[in-house]
Formats: structure tokens, sequence, C-alpha cells
């Protein structure tokens, strides 16, 4: 479902620059097991803002480390998405993303350094079986920097990415990809597509942050 993210009392937080990409990180697999261990994006720093999305089978309830709070997600149909956000503050190597039942799937983690460290928009393109993934139009009330992901629960190959996005992280085995626009103005965003060599089920993620 949609999700409008606002600072304190409601009202959207006063401009400080916009959020600068760190780096990201990934961890997933294609056949079933009990947690993720994405690695801390290389050259996080106290005061950084992490975003997780985490993609498995609906029913394996995801438990994330500490700190990693839920900003959205969606378990309908068999494959369900999750949205986090972390501050950075005295961070380790490495984190866990344990599952309540063993499932394939992935985390990926973005960084990102300045700006406000909100979400002003988020959704998720349905669960389904097909050959491309369609991350959906969102309508920030911010403008800042549009992340999309792209994760599925099997081995692929991408035909196609999504036009004028760049891309920041990208693995085949599952498919697990993250692309960004930066700027990326207030106001609807449009679909970004992606295509890989396979029908499998998949999510797809449009997250604005500033």
């Amino acid at each position: 479902m949609p999700l409008l993210t606002t600072g304190a009392g409601g009202y959207a937080s006063a401009a400080v620059g916009s959020p600068v990409f760190r780096a990201a990180s990934v961890d997933g697999s294609a056949t079933s097991v009990g947690s993720y261990n994405p690695s801390i994006p290389s050259g996080t720093v106290d005061g950084d803002t992490m975003y997780a999305v985490l993609v498995t089978g609906s029913g394996n309830g995801p438990t994330p480390p500490s700190g990693f709070i839920l900003q959205n997600s969606d378990t309908t149909g068999s494959v369900g998405i999750w949205l986090y956000k972390k501050t950075a503050a005295s961070e380790g190597s490495s984190y866990t993303f344990s599952l309540s039942t063993n499932g394939a799937g992935s985390v990926i983690i973005a960084s990102y350094s300045g700006g406000n460290g909100l979400i002003s928009a988020s959704d998720f393109s349905a669960s389904t079986a097909s050959s491309t993934l369609v991350a959906p139009s969102i309508t920030p009330a911010n403008s800042g920097i549009l992340l999309c992901t792209y994760q599925q629960t099997g081995s692929r190959s991408l035909t196609s990415a999504p036009s004028g996005m760049t891309q920041r992280l990208g693995s085949g085995s599952p498919l697990q990809y993250l692309y960004e626009l930066d700027p990326s103005a207030s106001g609807a965003t449009g679909t970004k597509s992606l295509s890989y060599n396979n029908t499998t089920s998949c999510r797809a993620s449009s997250v604005q942050i500033y």
C-alpha cells in the first residue's frame, strides 16, 4: 500500500540538502535458507541512513536486526516484500535478517549520507510470476532520489534495464537489482520496468527518499 512519511507534527522536514549514495550490499539465496546476512554497505558511517528491502515467501515472517524499523510491507500473494530503515550508529560488519520459515529470496541494503533521512512515498508491485518486473508509479510530496528494487526467488539473467536510471547493485543468483534516479521530482514518478530471461515469482519496489 502507498505510504507517506513526514517529520514531527505531520509536517515535512526542512530541506537539508539531497541524500548522497554511499554504497549498497545484498545477500540472498535461490534455495531455502533460514536467514539472509548482508554486509554493511562499504563506507557507511554514523548518521548515514540505510534502507533495506527484503523479498521472500509471504509466510516466512522475517525478523530484522535491531534498529531496522519497518516502513511498509505487503504479504498479498505468494511472495512478500518488506521495507526497513535504520540510522547508522556504531554498526557491526554485517546483519542477520532471520526467517520464521526457511525460504529463498534476498535483502538489499542501500546507504545514503545527508538529506533528511526520510521516505516521502513507497509502494510495491503485486506478487506475480512474470519475466518483467514493474516498479509502480508513486506520487511523493518531496523531491529527492527514487530507488527501485527488483527481486525474485530464482537465478535469472537481466535482459533489459529500467530506462534513465543508474544501476547501483546487480546479481542474478537470485535476481536482485537496485536502480536509482537522482534527482527525482515530486509528483508521479511513472512506472520503471526491468526484464529478465524467465518467469519466476517476483516483487519490485519504488521508494522516494529525501
